[in-house]
């Protein structure tokens, strides 16, 4: 018994070695032709983390070799810039002299490392029951990207489809998911991640945004079920999965670099750069050799020929088969937003679609926008974009456009804490992008006047088409204040139909109300109804009267200001003279340059004032700045002023003209834009402003460009006829006094006040002073003179209380 149970016992024994040995062999095969080993993981290259040491580095940024990205010293209050480099970056680097110094000899375990230190330090709640973070250091594993795809189309069960759409270097599969109808007239939208395999984030912001949608959606939300029965969506989530596979099995916590797909060049060498690799040959050939290489050994290689990988041709195919109107493909990192073209060094023909709707999609983040020549200083060939915007008879000529998503800080692989508050900032932006593919309506500007005529304050709204096609049906939006003593005339306007880029400006009257401050800031909410969908935007407004003083309103004010090489020219997107820094030139390099208005404004407490101007701007992003700065006539220091579009500074580095944590005007904004700046918080006193213009050694722009500077005080409104006195002095109502200013020096001696009847009411001596105060609960009078006697003479003003 014992020896049958002996050898039954072995048998056994034999029969569980030949299972695992089975299912090892099972695994093996699954491995290699479901999700192989991405040409081994020895293959993988060594990155290398380096800290610049000076400011000549900074014509790296010239190089193109590698990613530079700057770290804020919180203890030194500086910034320095570090750059990511592979070996053959490293070598090209070492050619060149740049000092250097080594912060991690193997970049991808320092950043992993970083990575589960804050993971295990962060508590990654779930927010809703649609979004849940990935496993990798809170973003998504490859299958993880497809399970909640996946998940999704049961969501909008009916209103879904999965798609395979090709297969990989690696033979891995590629997916297409669609959300809507594709019914054949319903606009199609494109949205695509992940062709670079280091930037998780890019999927992530997607999965957020569908998951948002689809949370609506079971909500019976009128705007996402509008959205999926009149759109047709569809989503490449990973246009690189044999790349995006390799960093995750070789650090399965985060922190990969490696960034091309995986095929294999030659004994050492992998990969193409999928986002150079697209055609025609005008865009994969031009005649640049910035933003790709034809070494196989760097990191933007371009490939053979256009369309070379399997994984362009999937997403090529898929696009030829359907007729997207608009494109947003994610990537990391920038804070940008980049329009075609990439190839060339200008823009569209339809550069205005491009301008408005950049515009308003970075108008919370404040990203800086335009063509990659303009936002990351090199023109790329063979990019996506160029080839969907491109004209081609096989094709919808698509607008396309590229989120480049997270500061230098964040870079690739950001803290997993920052994940969802990043992600969170592109909902409102992929909304948009959905709703660009018809007619899309919204205010570009809203901005108020004072007519004295109607005794009103006017609101104009320019209201424009966002969308790529023109309205085909009955739109109408409304302004509605949110302060319940404010009354607006006529409200409603109905849209009339408008193309792309195109504005309707109307006007709304808000009739004066005395028990209002004057110069008081008011909300109001512009309801757009398109298609019986509801959507709003909230605007600030200041009402109501404002006494102006011109600074710059015509060529002939610009003896107002000071400064060299400032001047004027003829606007280079309209027909104005404007002032600039740099007349009809690029402003210079190491540029220390400033135009100072050289008269002082006045501050008068407890009085509303505000601080206007229209500019365009095109300043090197990162590197160089203009800023706007104020001083008291006692005081030596120039001090920071922060208009509504200015960007936070912080990607600056060492050798940036930059200050970090500053506001400033830097990167590309071309199209003319009012700002309107409180100086409620300066005390009591004659200030000094000027435009600040610095910049650094490298890539010079054309600069800023002003027009329509005034400054705007907002006195106190009593129930008088005409609170301005012609002659040179200023009544004001406050307290149960009448305040009456010289504003030209001249001093007063006496003041007399007469009723209708030419009796004197009150009689009053001020001693030579520049400003008098009279009681006026003392004049009971409906219509009254008051006669100013100064050191020049005599001077009666009638006045006539409402």
């Amino acid at each position: 018994m014992k020896q049958c149970s002996s050898e039954k016992s072995f048998s056994n024994h034999t029969i569980s070695k030949i299972n695992i040995l089975i299912l090892t062999l099972i695994f093996i095969f699954i491995s290699y032709f479901i999700y192989p080993l991405s040409s081994e993981a020895a293959s993988n290259p060594n990155y290398i983390l380096i800290q610049l040491e000076n400011t000549d580095a900074l014509s790296l940024k010239n190089l193109n070799l590698c990613e530079i990205f700057s770290v804020h010293d919180a203890i030194a209050n500086s910034s320095r810039y570090r750059a990511i480099c592979n070996n053959y970056e490293m070598d090209k680097i070492i050619k060149s002299g740049i000092k250097y110094s080594i912060v991690a000899s193997d970049a991808e375990k320092y950043f992993a490392l970083n990575l589960n230190n804050y993971y295990k330090a962060t508590q990654l709640q779930v927010l809703d029951s649609n979004f849940k973070y990935g496993s990798m250091a809170g973003n998504f594993t490859l299958d993880e990207i497809y399970q909640t795809f996946d998940s999704l189309l049961n969501v909008f069960s009916g209103f879904s489809k999965k798609e395979e759409i090709g297969s990989t270097c690696e033979k891995r599969k590629m997916y297409a998911y669609n959300f809507g109808v594709n019914n054949g007239k319903n606009p199609e939208i494109l949205f695509v991640s992940l062709q670079h395999a280091r930037e998780p984030l890019s999927v992530t912001i997607l999965i957020n945004f569908f998951c948002d949608l689809a949370r609506k959606y079971k909500a019976n939300d009128p705007e996402a079920v509008y959205l999926i029965n009149r759109r047709s969506i569809s989503v490449i989530p990973c246009a690189n999965p044999d790349g995006y596979y390799f960093n995750q099995f070789n650090y399965p916590n985060g922190g990969g670099l490696w960034r091309k797909n995986r095929k294999k060049l030659n004994d050492t060498d992998y990969g193409v750069d999928l986002n150079r690799n697209y055609g025609p040959d005008e865009n994969w050939n031009a005649p640049n050799p910035d933003g790709s290489s034809t070494d196989q050994k760097s990191d933007i290689y371009r490939g053979p020929s256009p369309f070379s990988e399997p994984e362009n041709q999937a997403l090529r195919d898929f696009v030829l088969k359907h007729k997207f109107r608009i494109a947003m493909n994610y990537h990391t990192y920038q804070n940008v937003l980049i329009y075609p073209y990439s190839y060339k060094r200008r823009e569209t023909a339809d550069s205005a679609v491009y301008r408005y709707l950049a515009a308003y999609l970075t108008n919370d983040t404040k990203y800086c926008f335009g063509v990659d020549s303009a936002q990351v200083g090199y023109a790329a060939r063979g990019v996506l974009n160029d080839w969907l915007c491109m004209p081609d008879v096989n094709k919808e000529k698509t607008v396309a456009m590229t989120f480049e998503a997270g500061s230098s800080t964040d870079g690739f692989w950001p803290s997993p804490a920052r994940i969802k508050p990043i992600c969170d900032n592109f909902l409102k932006a992929n909304y948009e992008i959905v709703w660009s593919a018809e007619s899309n309506f919204h205010p570009y500007q809203v901005y108020t006047k004072y007519d004295p005529i109607s005794r009103s304050a006017l609101i104009i709204c320019k209201m424009t088409n966002l969308g790529v096609y023109p309205n085909g049906e009955l739109s109408s939006y409304s302004i509605n204040s949110l302060t319940p003593e404010i009354k607006i005339i006529n409200p409603k306007r109905v849209l009339k139909p408008l193309v792309s880029a195109e504005f309707q400006i109307d006007t709304f009257k808000v009739p004066l109300n005395y028990d209002l401050p004057n110069g008081g800031k008011y909300l109001f909410e512009i309801v757009i109804n398109q298609e019986n969908i509801l959507r709003a935007d909230t605007v600030e407004l200041q009402l109501f009267k404002p006494d102006i003083v011109p600074l710059y309103t015509s060529p002939m004010e610009f003896k107002n200001w000071t400064g060299s090489p400032w001047g004027v020219q003829k606007d280079n997107i309209g027909t104005d003279t404007v002032l600039c820094d740099s007349p009809d030139s690029y402003y210079q390099s190491s540029a220390n340059n400033f135009t100072q208005l050289e008269f002082p404004i006045k501050i008068v407490k407890p009085f509303p004032a505000t601080l206007e101007f229209e500019t365009h701007w095109s300043i090197e992003r990162n590197y160089d700045v203009v800023y706007l700065e104020y001083k008291s006539s006692i005081d030596s220091n120039w001090k920071p002023l922060r208009s509504p579009r200015m960007a936070l500074l912080t990607d600056g580095g060492n050798g940036s003209s930059q200050k970090y944590g500053t506001y400033g005007f830097h990167g590309n904004y071309p199209l003319w834009l009012k700002q309107e700046i409180s100086l409620d918080s300066l005390n009591d006193g004659d200030y000094y402003i000027r435009f600040h213009l610095l910049s650094d050694k490298n890539n010079n722009y054309d600069g800023i460009f002003l027009k329509n500077v005034i400054y705007k005080t907002y006195y106190i409104i009593d129930k008088v006829s005409d609170s301005r006195l012609q002659c040179g002095f200023r009544i004001i109502s406050q307290n149960g006094n009448y305040h009456i200013i010289s504003e030209n020096d001249d001093q007063i001696s006496n003041i007399d006040i007469f009723n209708s009847l030419g009796e004197r009411l009150i009689s009053t001596n001020v001693n030579n002073q520049n400003y008098a105060d009279i009681d006026s609960e003392q004049i009971n009078e409906t219509i009254f003179f008051i006669r100013i006697k100064t050191i020049s003479g005599y001077y009666i003003l009638k006045f006539i209380k409402i």
